[in-house]
């Protein structure tokens, strides 16, 4: 079948062959619904025309059928299980799954005018794409919605010389190509103390908070009241608690099929789901990538993460246009406070790409929950767009002692607005997120310092003055007690005394011990 492209397809290929004049690795970041797959088609057909040798590399079985039913008539070779083994010679164009073709060693010293990665923020760094790369004296070409790596120690500059970025995901709102989307707040526990091992939370340990019959029944009962009936999918943390919830669900009247892994027949259940037999598809990871049914028009996210790409995956899944029905998002986890914007609100540049800082996205914009109606809305909003409420001139400086802090301000605005208040602001929002990490103030004034403001390169002594607890010195007492109660996990010993001095010299003006 042969696809038409549309006008922002042609011009992202379009960027892709001028960048290619200059330089060999290339990363396009193009959002859920842009049509990465049919893009990649485009280039392949390209190099086939010409006769050239390409692959692409997938790291789903479903995916390389769905790359299959985009190149038209073009003659291909699989490498994959289940397919015949191919020829070399035989074609120009190659579709692998990854995983298969580490194992055929035959084919690693092959040559390829034209190497491409489809979620390449994951493929190409492992060990063998590393190498191809290394060894590649043509072109490489990574495919990513999702630009982020877990590891601080790795960019996108590390592989990748020059970035074409596709339109955002507002751009392709307004242009019709995705849903409009909302987002809710449902109650959850606190992770917070949770193991982190490799840059993500122990899943052993998030198993026993979230796989538990009554924290399910609240997700879903908050879908229930305020889903519309729609089409869902749920995302659990492992397989058995995507079974958990599966059963629970049933139990509750939501009709609910279980797709991970080991599950056959998929294309039976999707089906049933596609005609409303099947109420809500519940998955781990199998659904991540590479799944579009546009019936589905609610997301659950039941499983808490750190990784970002995760997330906006998981979301991406609602996100395709139906009917011109509205999207909703629950938030059972707290998985949208590791984003600095909600979805629809990041934008990435080819500058915020190619740093070799951790990512932040040139429209970060921070987010809140409407306490009226529980949906996540922008920060800007004074007043809620769903429910009219009306938020406070003043925001709160401390949100309980849970450590929960609001976010606030970003310091792209602090740099636009560019008044000493709102530097003072953004200074005490870095100590509320310091202090909710546990950490002492020194953390604060270093990610200040390195944000290099021209008017107040440094914050000002008396900036944090009353930024956590206002002058209430039971409740920094409480907050050391707490602390110092996790000391054995945190700091391996007591809490240090010069950490507890710091805090109160900025939160008092004053060094002595408020808390002793």
């Amino acid at each position: 079948m042969t696809y038409t492209l549309r006008p922002f397809q042609q011009k992202i290929i379009d960027e892709v062959i001028e960048s290619a004049k200059k330089h060999q690795n290339i990363v396009l970041v193009s959002n859920t619904g842009s049509g990465k797959t049919v893009i990649a088609a485009a280039i392949l057909k390209r190099f086939n025309d010409k006769n050239r040798k390409a692959i692409f590399f997938v790291d789903r079985i479903d995916l390389t059928s769905q790359t299959i039913g985009k190149l038209g008539n073009i003659k291909y070779g699989v490498i994959a299980s289940g397919y015949p083994e191919p020829n070399y010679d035989d074609c120009n164009v190659f579709i692998a799954m990854i995983q298969s073709f580490e194992g055929r060693t035959e084919w690693h010293d092959k040559h390829w005018d034209l190497q491409m990665y489809d979620e390449c923020h994951e493929s190409s760094w492992r060990s063998l794409s590393l190498k191809l790369i290394e060894a590649s004296t043509k072109w490489v070409i990574g495919l990513t919605a999702t630009p982020y790596r877990l590891s601080k120690k790795e960019f996108f500059a590390d592989i990748f010389e020059d970035a074409i970025v596709a339109p955002s995901f507002a751009e392709l709102q307004d242009m019709g190509y995705l849903a409009r989307i909302e987002y809710r707040h449902v109650n959850h526990a606190d992770f917070s103390q949770v193991k982190i091992i490799a840059n993500e939370y122990s899943q052993e340990e998030v198993s026993k908070i979230v796989n538990t019959e009554k924290t399910i029944r609240e997700c879903l009962e908050d879908y229930l009241k305020n889903g519309e009936n729609k089409r869902a999918i749920a995302f659990g943390s492992t397989v058995d608690h995507a079974k958990e919830i599966c059963r629970v669900a049933n139990d509750m009247g939501i009709t609910a099929e279980l797709v991970v892994g080991e599950t056959k027949e998929r294309k039976f259940i999707f089906e049933r789901c596609e005609q409303g037999i099947t109420q809500m598809l519940v998955t781990v990871d199998a659904l991540s990538k590479g799944f579009d049914l546009p019936a589905i028009k609610a997301v659950l996210l039941m499983a808490p993460t750190l990784s970002k790409s995760r997330i906006l995956q998981r979301v991406g899944r609602g996100a395709r246009p139906y009917n011109n029905e509205v999207c909703i998002v629950f938030d059972c986890v707290g998985c949208l406070d590791n984003l600095p914007a909600l979805p629809c609100e990041i934008v990435h540049t080819k500058e915020s790409i190619l740093s070799r800082q951790p990512i932040r996205e040139a429209g970060e914009a921070p987010v809140k929950t409407c306490p009226e109606c529980c949906r996540i809305i922008g920060a800007y909003h004074s007043v809620c767009p769903y429910c009219a409420y009306n938020f406070p001139h003043k925001p709160k400086e401390i949100v309980e002692m849970d450590r929960a802090f609001s976010k606030l301000i970003t310091a792209r605005e602090v740099k636009l607005i560019n008044t000493e208040e709102i530097h003072r602001e953004y200074f005490r929002q870095l100590l509320r997120s310091e202090y909710a990490k546990s950490r002492c103030t020194t953390g604060a004034y270093t990610k200040y310092a390195e944000r290099k403001f021209e008017r107040y390169p440094k914050p000002l002594k008396h900036w944090g003055v009353g930024a956590i607890f206002n002058g209430d010195r039971a409740k920094f007492k409480q907050f050391c007690d707490t602390v110092k109660s996790g000391a054995r996990v945190r700091f391996r010993g007591e809490m240090p005394q010069w950490m507890i001095n710091n805090m109160i010299e900025t939160e008092w003006g004053v060094k002595q011990n408020v808390a002793s």
